[in-house]
């Protein structure tokens, strides 16, 4: 439009200086008319260009502003890197040192394990000594094995009463009353064997080896035929040492 209006103006102009317009009140009426409707022409389309104008300023803000955006979210982004960057060179150089650690306690481990089994080589190949016992516990270990390896009841109970003679208060006599007990059931002399349990019972009660007197007891009335009173015995032995393995041997033979 503005392009129009430029071309009209030099057509009027001419048109005026050669006289070719009539030069009445009817054609300045129209000159003025013409000239008031190209000024509003020209209002409008400055008016229109300033428009424009302020749109694309608008537009050349927002972008700006998006750019900067961006740009504040690109340098977030480069400090995040760099921190997982370092995090990560930090974790490499741990599990290397790790590894390093893991490696020598291995070296440590192998070499220490090499020393172990040459120690145990030697030992294996080492002649065993069979240990002397002397004095009077002599008498109870000969007792002992001639029962429980040897099954000579009669003499291990003879060596065990030899060594409760010469020594009654010896910390091993009440192992020795009892497997007197034990000799005296493999001879097959039950009564005996009860009034020798009865024995470990009645002076040691809380020792080791009265669970196991007391069950052998209720064994030694079973032989006897007396099973009423084996059975109370073997209850016995579950109500006064329930957490004994002699209590478990007790409740198998309740079940049978």
């Amino acid at each position: 439009m503005y392009k129009r209006v430029v071309t009209v103006l030099p057509l009027i102009a001419t048109l005026l200086l050669t006289g070719c317009l009539p030069t009445t009140v009817q054609s300045s009426n129209d000159m003025r008319e013409m000239k008031r409707r190209l000024e509003a022409v020209e209002q409008v389309t400055v008016a229109r260009r300033s428009g424009e104008q302020a749109q694309a300023e608008e537009r050349l803000a927002d972008l700006s502003r998006r750019l900067a955006d961006q740009q504040a979210e690109l340098s977030a982004l480069r400090v995040e890197f760099q921190r997982l960057s370092g995090q990560f060179e930090d974790s490499t150089h741990e599990s290397a040192r790790v590894n390093d650690q893991l490696g020598q306690m291995r070296s440590e481990l192998d070499i220490r394990l090499a020393g172990f089994e040459e120690r145990m080589a030697a030992l294996e190949k080492a002649p065993t000594a069979t240990p002397v016992v002397q004095g009077v516990e002599a008498s109870y270990e000969k007792g002992l094995q001639l029962i429980q390896k040897e099954n000579r009841y009669t003499d291990g109970r003879k060596e065990l009463q030899a060594f409760l003679k010469a020594q009654p208060q010896h910390e091993l006599s009440v192992n020795a009353i009892y497997w007197i007990g034990e000799a005296y059931y493999g001879e097959k002399a039950y009564e005996k064997a009860i009034l020798q349990f009865q024995d470990v019972l009645q002076k040691y009660p809380k020792h080791g080896k009265a669970p196991a007197a007391l069950l052998k007891q209720a064994l030694a009335f079973e032989a006897l035929g007396d099973r009423e009173t084996a059975k109370t015995l073997l209850k016995k032995v579950s109500i006064n040492y329930p957490n004994s393995p002699e209590a478990v041997k007790a409740a198998d033979r309740l079940k049978k």
